[in-house]
């Protein structure tokens, strides 16, 4: 009996490791399923964030793309307006010394059509851009344009040339009326 029960006592032990085993088996194939459905979320993970990262890249590329395009577009604007604000300027000196020249040559012609004497060269001190001399006495015509097209200071342009070309009326040899033109 002892040696059969000794058996049946191997025997149960024997079951009971192979039921052990059975259940590690078990619990290993079941861990190895689980290792491996997580590895594929992680692959399928990885997968989605390189995606995202380089759509990301991408985004940013095109945004660096529209932000140079902008500033560059913004320097053109720029620079054409400066361009345009540089050729209204020359056509405002261009228009400036059209005027002297054309009101030289009208009071030229108006002196030599009715014998006055034009003076090139005043024997004064300045240099007014037009002057007759009449009974010994020398009238001066300036020549005037506004710098600009802003004519709200018009007024304070005239008096500010009124102003410069007073120094002639000083001269007890000019008339002491003095013509801006």
């Amino acid at each position: 009996t002892s040696l059969l029960e000794n058996k049946n006592s191997t025997q149960n032990n024997l079951t009971i490791k192979d039921n052990t085993i059975v259940n590690l088996e078990r619990d290993i194939k079941t861990l190895k399923d689980e290792i491996s459905e997580l590895s594929s979320k992680i692959a399928v993970y990885e997968s989605k964030k390189n995606e995202q990262d380089q759509d990301y890249k991408e985004n940013v590329a095109q945004i660096n793309d529209v932000k140079n395009n902008l500033e560059a577009e913004r320097s053109k604007i720029h620079e054409d307006k400066l361009q345009q604000e540089l050729e209204r300027q020359q056509t405002m000196k261009k228009q400036w010394s059209a005027h002297e020249l054309d009101v030289e040559q009208n009071i030229k012609m108006i002196c030599q059509t009715n014998f006055i004497n034009y003076v090139d060269k005043v024997p004064f001190k300045g240099n007014p851009d037009n002057a007759l001399e009449i009974c010994k006495e020398y009238i001066i015509f300036d020549s005037k344009c506004p710098a600009n097209d802003d004519l709200t200071n018009f007024p304070k342009y005239i008096k500010d040339q009124t102003d410069g070309v007073k120094k002639y009326a000083k001269l007890e040899e000019v008339k002491k009326d003095i013509y801006l033109v």
